[in-house]
């Protein structure tokens, strides 16, 4: 069974780490799959991750 709360946290706990557009797609992607899992009061949280994702990503592929 897959923990939504541990898929989130691990992909805010990587977000710095991440030194690849692929390795942040991947990530944006297990995020995105557990959204809809997530209690609603908590969707926000996973928004803020996706948007930290985002930013990652345009900065990656701006090197």
């Amino acid at each position: 069974m897959i923990d939504p709360m541990h898929v989130l946290h691990q992909a805010a706990a990587s977000v710095d780490e991440l030194e690849t557009a692929e390795e942040v797609n991947r990530v944006m992607d297990d995020v995105e799959f557990v959204f809809e899992y997530l209690e609603p009061d908590l969707q926000g949280l996973a928004d803020d991750v996706m948007a930290r994702l985002s930013q990652r990503l345009h900065r990656l592929q701006t090197l």
